[in-house]
């Protein structure tokens, strides 16, 4: 049974029975007589219990440490570092933005934009520019590391300082500008760590690839398989942090943790690690399935609107991988647990949905009916 930490109210009463008991036997107590609280013996047991109680305090918390799920910030860092495991760093956005103006005028080099999405983050031009038929785009980088940087498409930016014949507004690409990730939360380094524990490296076996994959920036869930296409391959599939631009990766993504597998090295002992020789690792992008919604709620306003469709990703995201069955019990758990609602109806989707290999759910359109 699990130890009962005593109060300091609990091991008073017994510090002061059993001292009564003694002096009682020796004498030096009448039957029956109790030790008054104002007395020397009454406060010097008192201060025995307070202190007596901190160290079972302290010792609880030892004990905490001791395990990396039950241990503090400092402690779990650590744990994971005698495993060479270190929480991944933010990391900076970067993406296009489209800027117009007079033709033939110059962007330079180290231009500096701002957008109200993003506020206090200064993002830096690459490369010098020349405006041609009217727009010219911008490979630009974020000064602030995290995803505070990331901007979406279309997004309004300004020049931070005018440029001649340049106009001031611009708009973030197609794309968006993305990739921005902040530093790996306790909760992601702890994951990492239990995987690590529970799945020791062994020589190239398939955890041992969806360890290295999860130590790639921006990367919070992939998964390994063995023989694909055939002996001698390990393939590899994998998410982007939402907070990135995923969940679903990019080639430049696929490219990052490829090169990964191939060969990188230790951060604690410099050596090389990665797939061993004569294997083939394969990194594959899995595409985005969207499921489309009908529901209703029964007081339905935009707020309401968006926590159904922010716990709708939240449990695709929880339940999806590759060749995964979408549950609708599981969607509809995901909607009654969504803040504000206390009554709705799906009837999109009606039945499970079975996903290929290369496929993962996202949330797609959402049609709202009145309840």
């Amino acid at each position: 049974m699990p130890w009962q930490t005593r109060t300091i109210e609990q091991r008073l009463t017994s510090m002061s029975r059993s001292a009564e008991q003694r002096l009682t036997a020796q004498g030096h107590m009448a039957e029956g007589a109790q030790i008054a609280a104002n007395s020397v013996l009454g406060v010097i047991l008192k201060e025995l219990a307070g202190q007596i109680s901190d160290l079972d305090g302290h010792l609880a918390w030892r004990g905490d440490q001791l395990q990396p799920d039950t241990s503090e910030l400092e402690l779990l860092e650590r744990h994971a570092g005698r495993v060479n495991i270190f929480r991944k760093p933010a990391t900076l956005a970067y993406g296009d933005v489209t800027v117009t103006g007079v033709e033939g005028a110059v962007i330079p080099a180290g231009t500096r934009l701002q957008a109200s999405a993003a506020p206090g983050v200064v993002f830096t031009s690459r490369a010098e520019t020349a405006i041609a038929g009217g727009t010219a785009t911008l490979t630009v980088d974020a000064g602030t590391e995290g995803a505070i940087g990331n901007l979406p498409a279309a997004a309004p930016m300004s020049l931070v300082v005018p440029v001649a014949g340049i106009d001031p507004a611009a708009v973030a690409a197609a794309e968006g500008i993305t990739r921005g990730v902040d530093a790996e939360t306790d909760a992601q380094l702890l994951s990492r760590l239990l995987f690590r524990k529970r799945n020791p490296p062994r020589g190239g076996k398939p955890a041992d690839y969806v360890r290295w994959t999860l130590e790639v920036a921006g990367i919070v869930a992939a998964w390994a398989y063995e023989t694909e296409p055939s002996r001698g391959y390990v393939t590899v599939r994998f998410l982007l942090d939402p907070a990135a631009g995923g969940p679903i990766p990019t080639e430049a993504d696929r490219l990052a943790v490829l090169a990964h597998l191939n060969g990188h090295e230790d951060e604690v002992t410099g050596q090389p690690e990665g797939r061993p020789a004569g294997m083939e690792a394969r990194a594959v992008l899995v595409d985005a399935y969207p499921i489309d919604y009908t529901i209703a709620l029964d007081d339905d306003t935009p707020a309401n609107r968006a926590a159904v469709e922010a716990e709708l990703a939240a449990q695709l995201l929880l339940d999806g991988a590759p060749a995964v069955t979408v549950r609708v019990s599981r969607q509809r758990e995901a909607v009654s647990r969504a803040a504000g609602e206390t009554y709705h109806r799906m009837t999109v989707p009606a039945a499970d949905i079975a996903l290929g290999v290369n496929q993962y759910p996202v949330v797609g359109a959402i049609t709202w009916e009145p309840y």
